[in-house]
């Protein structure tokens, strides 16, 4: 019986700031650039606790998911492997402003990401 190659399931956050700005992250590993903060969704992890934990592994902040916005699954979207991403909107329940997360202290656990900052900075 053939094997079956099936795109992995990933998820992203767009969080919103109390000031409305949007939360990214500059990836220190490939594809690098800016991202909003998402990753993988592990073996038996429901979407929404993933795209929770990401978030907070990536950026220290707790987020509350506010809606599904969209799936994205053009195979060329991510260089490395076919992903099927669903992007959440969210609000951070963490109290701090985008600008005090852009310059603070990284998370320990964020291995895939070196600084954060508020979309409307990132050009």
């Amino acid at each position: 019986m053939a094997q079956h190659k099936n795109p992995l399931p990933t998820t992203d956050a767009v969080i919103a700031g109390p000031d409305g700005r949007v939360v990214l992250i500059l990836r220190k590993n490939e594809p690098r650039g800016w991202a909003l903060p998402g990753g993988f969704v592990d073996h038996g992890e429901e979407l929404g606790h993933a795209c929770r934990r990401e978030a907070r592994e990536e950026t220290g902040l707790e987020v509350e998911l506010v809606e599904q916005f969209f799936t994205y699954s053009d195979p060329r979207r991510d260089p490395r492997k076919h992903t099927i991403s669903t992007v959440s909107t969210s609000a951070s329940t963490t109290r701090r402003s985008c600008a005090t997360i852009s310059a603070g202290p990284k998370p320990a656990n964020a291995a895939n990401s070196e600084k954060k900052t508020p979309f409307s900075n990132a050009s």
